[in-house]
């Protein structure tokens, strides 16, 4: 058993997001049941307009982190288990400040979409720290930080394209009501913070 998960590592890890997943869905369904929720909208989110279709953007996030996850997934090197340390080291992050500071999102009139109303419905608490974007920036910042180690010629393209999808997928998060600003800074810096710890940690050359 033991050689087989030495042989398979990188494919057993893959199993990390999911569970992830599956905590931060416990965690949400506990603070269904609570009552005292705050909320972390500001003057300057009042001025922001609500774009229904910007959800389809938002909703990217979870093929942007794969794309990132499989990416690294099948280059050589310790960055695909850099990345998932960092994912989980996010993760737990959010649940403690959900845990300790739930937050309750005002939903705008999206009209009659039945797909809307479920994703809205659906992720109408828990935004702060805004969980996809601490796990994009994760997710970005290793790919990057892989290409600076391997292949510096292609770093400035890779840092450039990356930075404007992650650009985009903020706007996006914030005209479909599904962040707030606050919510949106402050996953990003969780990200950034587990990203910058990770990156200084030695690892053991890994293959």
């Amino acid at each position: 058993m033991k050689a087989f998960f030495v042989k398979y590592r990188r494919l057993v890890l893959l199993a990390v997001p999911l569970i992830l997943y599956m905590l931060h869905s416990i965690t949400l369904k506990y603070l269904l049941e609570n009552n005292r929720f705050s909320s972390t909208k500001t003057l300057l989110d009042q001025y922001i307009p609500f774009l229904d279709f910007a959800i389809y953007g938002y909703l990217l996030w979870v093929i942007l982190a794969a794309v990132s996850l499989f990416f690294l997934f099948s280059c050589l090197g310790d960055g695909y288990y850099r990345l998932i340390i960092a994912m989980v080291l996010s993760v737990s992050i959010c649940i403690a400040v959900y845990i300790y500071f739930p937050v309750k999102m005002d939903i705008p009139d999206f009209g009659n979409s039945a797909f809307l109303d479920a994703v809205l419905k659906n992720r109408d608490i828990a935004s702060f720290p805004n969980l996809p974007s601490g796990i994009l920036f994760n997710s970005f910042f290793f790919s990057v930080f892989h290409k600076k180690k391997h292949d510096h010629s292609k770093c400035s393209l890779i840092t450039l394209l990356f930075g404007l999808i992650l650009a985009v997928w903020i706007v996006c998060a914030l005209l479909s009501k599904m962040a707030y600003v606050l919510d949106v800074s402050s996953g990003i810096f969780t990200g950034m913070v587990s990203s910058l710890i990770i990156s200084l940690i030695p690892f053991k050359q890994t293959h």
